[in-house]
């Protein structure tokens, strides 16, 4: 693997395309992969590559360098080649040699890109392709992990994007929409989270194991070695969110609330008296107390014991 600056040469007209990447040779077979499916990044390069065929084109290593000068060098070797120029060269992007980083379009490509794209929108078909061409052994990142990732080593202020703020940063302005949002939240959770540790046969066999047969939260964390308020979590529907599921406690609570409580001490008949009494004959929560010998009063006149979605309580009315 070559880390570097290379150069694509059109052997007939003597075009150049200059280009950085981490592993070089892997990013030629990703040109000519493009090139030939007629979907390269670059229309230029695949409009002469359409002309002329891939057999007049050779694939050269100008220089290696570090990770941190990738583009840096990149802009140098542009420059030295004036291969924006299209006379001379085929990159469509500008170096920006104050800010190697930040790449600039020339105003020429922009609006040959924008007359391009107008309505022109990806078919179902063509997405799933560009999906599959990415998965497994294709994906540039396969099974580079600890050292061997372009990354490895590289946090804090070892970073290319540390120090970069502001107007400078290229995410500087953009905002992701609600619906992209959602799709990036809905990405990652459950099993499509990465750190994920549980699968969903996993969440329904723990929800079946606590309910139906009386396993403890304790013991079903010791044997998926997970912490019990985890577990608990899951068990309550809390995490791994499931809206056809009732989680126990919740059943519970709704077979035993208010007269289907046997240690109610008040009925619904009750219930509407207290309200009505206190909102219309101005009786005080301690006379009420005493009337029918219990202290849940207040909860009872702001409907959070024993709730009526149809009662407003005094303190609410008014309210719109």
């Amino acid at each position: 693997m070559t880390m570097g600056i290379y150069r694509i040469t059109n052997k007939i007209n003597n075009k150049n395309y200059i280009g950085e990447s981490i592993d070089v040779e892997r990013r030629w077979g990703g040109h000519k992969s493009q090139l030939k499916n007629n979907n390269h990044g670059n229309f230029h390069l695949q409009s002469s590559y359409n002309k002329n065929g891939i057999e007049n084109f050779e694939h050269a290593l100008l220089e290696e360098c570090l990770f941190d000068n990738l583009r840096k060098r990149q802009a140098y070797w542009i420059d030295r080649y004036d291969s924006c120029n299209r006379k001379v060269g085929y990159n469509i992007v500008e170096p920006d040699n104050e800010n190697p980083n930040k790449e600039r379009l020339s105003e020429e490509t922009k609006e040959k890109i924008s007359k391009a794209n107008k309505g022109n929108k990806h078919t179902k078909e063509a997405i799933k392709k560009m999906s599959e061409c990415k998965i497994g052994e294709n994906n540039p990142a396969y099974r580079r992990t600890g050292d061997k990732h372009p990354m490895y080593g590289r946090a804090g202020d070892k970073h290319p994007m540390y120090g970069i703020k502001g107007k400078d940063h290229p995410m500087f302005g953009h905002k992701h929409t609600s619906i992209v949002k959602k799709k990036m939240s809905k990405s990652k959770t459950g099993e499509n989270n990465p750190a994920a540790k549980l699968t969903w046969e996993d969440v329904r066999e723990i929800r079946n194991d606590h309910i139906n047969k009386k396993i403890k939260a304790s013991k079903i964390a010791k044997t998926y070695n997970m912490n019990e308020r985890h577990i608990n979590s899951v068990i309550d529907n809390e995490v791994w969110y499931d809206k056809s599921y009732i989680p126990l406690i919740r059943s519970y609570k709704e077979a035993n609330s208010a007269e289907n409580n046997p240690a109610a001490k008040l009925t619904w008949e009750d219930v509407r008296e207290i309200r009505y009494r206190f909102a219309n004959e101005k009786i005080t929560h301690a006379k009420l107390k005493k009337i029918y010998k219990i202290t849940t009063i207040g909860g009872i006149i702001n409907n959070k014991l024993w709730y009526d979605e149809n009662y407003v309580p005094p303190i609410n009315r008014g309210k719109k």
